[in-house]
């Protein structure tokens, strides 16, 4: 005797949440596939000793000429150039480490020493926009570590730009932009606007900024003291935030788990994804507004909130007080989710 169908209540939702997870895969493939392109295209140029300068800069450098120093491979780093208060101070370094400070003066100091292969330091702009690049010899694929120490004013906007080499910026208020490959990134700053992007190195970040962009395929995201809008997108890296009032939250993942303790302004929009990670968040006891959980196999709760089951599939409405305030929107296929008021 053949089986009995499907209940069609049962066979509409295995359909839904095979599509679901379809369509998971496919956005999260195409986030994979750029920013591991973007990874290839960045290791490419370095290795290949392209100039990554004549990207970085902006305006004729004609008139400004280039001033190179640290002339001899191996050498000891000892130069200082003139920089503005408001001023862009870009370093581009392949491997080893970089190194920022902060300090009263309107002038770029920078210290270290060059890897015994660098053909040399490369100095080039002017007060308003200063870059520092360490050059390879042309066709040559071993670079050397070179440790890069700066002192730079506090104001200034810095942007820094490596292959494996480690980042460490320390008080710059400012806006900061990484990008690296396979380093780690430590950054303790107070700047209003942080942007990161790295392919398998870790980042810990502590900042007050208000405008925050992560991208990282498999490291794990350490974020502290953030505020305002902040978006991650990972693959298979952890997310841990312990932030400040946030009024808009974007965050994905494929199968890292994600710890969010925050607070939330109102309005406020949150939105997390993932496809077999568990999320975790912690809000204020008086937080008011209504959390949408979707987990199709995983587990959902929200204590200290009222419950409305919704029939098509496993998705969970939870409303806070008088139901105004944060919207919050988590959704896993797989793993668990759960909301908790402190």
């Amino acid at each position: 005797m053949p089986p009995a169908p499907l209940a069609p209540e049962l066979a509409g939702a295995a359909e839904r949440a095979r599509l679901l997870s379809a369509q998971h895969l496919r956005e999260q493939a195409a986030a994979i596939a750029a920013i591991a392109e973007s990874a290839r295209e960045q290791a490419r140029a370095a290795l290949e000793g392209l100039d990554l300068v004549a990207l970085a800069d902006t305006g004729d450098r004609s008139d400004r000429g280039a001033r190179d120093g640290g002339d001899a491979p191996g050498g000891v780093i000892d130069e200082r150039r003139p920089l503005n208060p408001d001023g862009r101070v870009y370093v581009n370094n392949i491997a080893g480490n970089i190194d920022v400070a902060t300090w009263d003066r309107n002038e770029v100091v920078i210290g270290g020493t060059l890897g015994s292969s660098i053909e040399k330091l490369e100095l080039s702009g002017d007060p308003a926009n200063l870059s520092v690049v360490v050059r390879m010899p042309k066709r040559s694929r071993v670079s050397g570590d070179t440790v890069l120490k700066l002192r730079v004013p506090a104001t200034a906007r810095v942007e820094l730009e490596s292959v494996s080499a480690d980042v460490a910026v320390d008080g710059v208020r400012g806006p900061v932009k990484v990008n690296t490959v396979s380093g780690d990134v430590g950054l303790a700053l107070a700047s209003p606007e942080v942007t990161v992007q790295t392919v398998s190195g870790d980042l810990k970040l502590r900042s007050p900024s208000k405008l925050t962009k992560v991208n990282s395929v498999s490291g794990d995201l350490r974020m502290s003291g953030l505020q305002g809008k902040l978006s991650v997108e990972t693959v298979s890296g952890n997310v841990e935030l312990d932030g400040g009032k946030f009024s808009e939250l974007r965050l994905k993942s494929i199968s890292g788990d994600m710890r969010l303790d925050v607070s939330l302004s109102d309005p406020a929009q949150i939105n997390g994804e993932t496809l077999s990670g568990e999320i975790h968040m912690i809000v204020p006891s008086a937080q008011t507004g209504v959390a949408l959980v979707k987990s199709f196999s995983g587990e959902a709760s929200c204590n200290g909130a009222n419950t409305v089951e919704h029939q098509s599939g496993r998705k969970r409405e939870y409303t806070w007080g008088d139901g105004r305030g944060a919207r919050v929107e988590l959704s896993s296929f797989s793993g668990d989710i759960r909301i908790e008021r402190k």
